[in-house]
């Protein structure tokens, strides 16, 4: 080659006990592509080799500039810059442009032979890739894609095969080729040999300004088994709101230990910790809650933390169960992350999620929030400075994420406010605006909650030896009329003070629509999983200090935890005649405003499988009750006798005009009108 390898590849190496990970890093490769013997272009990699594996990595520097003329045809000029050999034009068909306003077509429907061709020079050892899009309409036709080398003297001695063109529709096309000694030109063919149209577009000829260079790295498994694992159980699956768990349990010994030490047992990346240098002695047992949800071959594996290549376990594995309920959201969720800790960054967020995804039968919509002065506070939360278009009445369900404080506009919260769907709220800061709260809210740190007048819960289950967080609840004074599950302190319930979690359930927030569907506040903060021992202080952290109830909350706060959610996400839309609360607003079947809606009755136009309730506007506990044997008559049971059309069934007009003149102070010509919505399937 005419040129070395300029970039100082490599990549470290690792030792870890079996069923462990590694991460592996590539550095020196100064603005080139990285691609690893996994197929992951990133610059680092994470791996769990059960034995001693090496891993390759191979740097492919930039290329320069688009070397080819007028590589698009897109020139005033036709073919500029590209030589006509036969029957080459551009063509303005769009059915025939991949790209632009214009492409090359070669015609030889009345030829044998046709070429269009644009050459370079070069020097030997170079190395280029040459990348184009074409398309034919006889693939029997010899069409080609293909180069030739020739001397300073134009004498050709290399004719390249190239790339036949195997589509009748647009396809890439690309491929590499060395320069041999001697070259001084090389010339870029688009031909066809036999009846047809060849078109090509958008030609691509790069340089490589270096040669690729390759590192490899090396995870070291050690086999060493000082610490044993064994008596692995499995038990029953326990059925929680949302997503299900598992009790596991393993016994661990080990025969020595490094000094002052914690031994560490993993499991589906939790880790619980027995500290050994405090005088935890051998054999131990430890019990972890796993998701039930059909995964296999779950590894378990032990180690040292400090010196975790001094002793390896073996490795056990197990099958989760199935889930032992169907528990699945069905919403369309809005989930607002906050300026400081966007959806990609940050462990609470990245984790609550996936979670939600993984539970949910609808769609969930991570956005970003932030106040900019304008109408828009709406944006990607993988770049933060390209702004959306949210309409946030698509959505069923509101998660406004803690991190979001600060970052909430008034004119957000005003359309918070007003929204008619349900709300779960996590940011202590927008308690008030939203009408959840009678004071700021506020946040203090600590790790128990009161879910009775005397007796608190553990919240939290970190698997961190040396964290630098904080635990955090943040919580304010209640509204009245909210009903409290979660307090800071003994004796504070009832909707009074220190509430952490609270819900209302709908049309009872006083001053927002009665419309609206219920809303629900938790004040948990995860800040422990920003930064800390774990992850090494990395933002974002790693996929395993991710927030994940059933893995870093006790089992009581993931059950409320899993009941928040359910209970903010009320998706299910009320079902008039099954006797049931489907919606979960207390109200059930036509007592339900819900049901005053004709597209939520299952009724056939004469009634005959049930009655048609309308509730008074000005008479909220009256009902006009309209049965299937035609009677009328309140709920306090007076009958009504509406005119009867000659086939027995109702006529609506003479029936508006019967209430109006029976009923003249709960019957006004706006009611009247509203009713004759609800009623207009009764006409025959």
């Amino acid at each position: 080659m005419a040129y070395s390898a300029t970039n100082s590849l490599s990549v470290n190496n690792a030792d870890i006990c079996p069923g462990n990970s590694a991460i592996l890093t590539a550095t020196g490769c100064n603005s080139g592509t990285l691609l690893w013997s996994t197929g992951s272009t990133q610059s680092s990699i994470t791996v769990n080799p059960l034995t001693t594996t090496s891993y390759t990595v191979t740097c492919t520097p930039p290329p320069s500039s688009n070397l080819l003329l007028n590589p698009g045809f897109e020139s005033t000029t036709n073919l500029q810059d590209w030589s006509d050999w036969g029957n080459g034009s551009i063509t303005t068909n769009l059915a025939d442009i991949y790209s632009g306003s214009k492409a090359a077509v070669i015609n030889t429907m009345s030829a044998s032979w046709g070429g269009i061709a644009q050459e370079i020079s070069v020097s030997p050892g170079q190395r280029y890739r040459l990348i184009f899009y074409a398309k034919t309409t006889n693939t029997n036709a010899l069409p080609v894609v293909r180069h030739q080398i020739s001397n300073s003297s134009w004498t050709v001695f290399e004719e390249a095969p190239g790339i036949p063109i195997t589509s009748a529709s647009y396809q890439r096309y690309e491929y590499d080729l060395v320069i041999p000694p001697n070259a001084a030109y090389l010339t870029i063919i688009a031909e066809v040999s036999e009846k047809a149209n060849l078109y090509v577009d958008q030609f691509e000829l790069y340089r490589y300004t270096a040669c690729q260079s390759i590192a490899t790295g090396t995870v070291n498994v050690t086999t060493s088994q000082g610490i044993n694992l064994s008596n692995l159980t499995v038990g029953n699956c326990i059925n929680h709101p949302l997503q299900d768990v598992v009790p596991v349990s393993v016994n661990v010994s080990w025969t020595s230990a490094p000094s002052n030490d914690y031994l560490g047992v993993t499991i589906n990346n939790k880790t619980e910790y027995i500290h050994v240098g405090g005088g935890a002695t051998s054999p131990q047992t430890l019990t972890f809650y796993v998701p039930a949800n059909g995964a296999t071959n779950i590894p378990v594996s032990a180690q040292w933390y400090f010196n975790p290549s001094f002793d390896c376990s073996n490795v056990l594995t197990f099958n989760a169960p199935n889930p032992c309920s169907v528990d699945v959201l069905n919403c369309d969720i809005l989930y607002l992350c906050g300026l400081d800790k966007p959806a990609d960054g940050d462990a609470f967020d990245h984790g609550l999620i996936e979670y939600i995804m993984a539970n949910n039968s609808g769609n969930v919509i991570p956005v970003l929030v932030k106040d900019n002065g304008t109408s828009n506070d709406f944006y990607n939360p993988m770049d933060q400075v390209t702004p959306l278009t949210i309409n946030v009445n698509d959505y069923d369900l509101i998660v406004v994420s803690p991190t979001t404080q600060g970052n909430i506009s008034s004119r957000l919260g005003d359309i918070l406010l007003s929204f008619k769907g349900s709300i779960l709220n996590m940011n202590y800061l927008l308690q008030q605006g939203i009408g959840m709260s009678n004071g700021a809210g506020y946040y203090e740190w600590g790790n128990t909650a009161y879910t009775s007048a005397t007796n608190p819960i553990v919240i939290y289950d970190y698997d961190n030896i040396n964290p630098t967080y904080s635990y955090v609840k943040t919580g304010g004074t209640t509204k009245t009329g909210a009903d409290d599950y979660l307090w800071f302190n003994a004796g504070d319930a009832n909707g009074t003070t220190n509430a952490m979690g609270y819900k209302y359930t709908a049309h009872s927030i006083p001053g927002v629509s009665t419309s609206h569907g219920h809303r629900q506040y938790l004040g948990i903060h995860m800040n422990g999983l920003y930064s800390n021992a774990q992850n090494g202080g990395y933002i974002p952290a790693p996929a395993s200090s991710y927030f994940h109830p059933a893995k870093h909350l006790t089992p009581q706060m993931k059950v409320i935890l899993d009941q928040t959610l359910r209970d903010a996400a009320k998706c299910t839309a009320e079902v008039c005649t099954n006797g049931f609360d489907d919606d979960g607003d207390n109200l059930i079947d036509c007592f339900d405003p819900d049901c005053w809606k004709i597209n939520n009755r299952n009724l056939t136009k004469t009634l005959i499988h049930g009655n048609f309730i309308f509730k008074m506007e000005h008479q909220p506990h009256e009902l006009l009750i309209i049965h299937h044997n035609f009677q009328v008559k309140t709920q306090q049971g007076s009958m009504l006798q509406p005119p009867m059309a000659p086939t027995g069934m109702f006529n609506l007009s003479k029936l508006m005009n019967y209430l109006k003149q029976v009923k003249p102070t709960k019957f006004h010509s706006g009611q009247v009108q509203h009713l004759q919505e609800r009623l207009m399937f009764l006409q025959i």
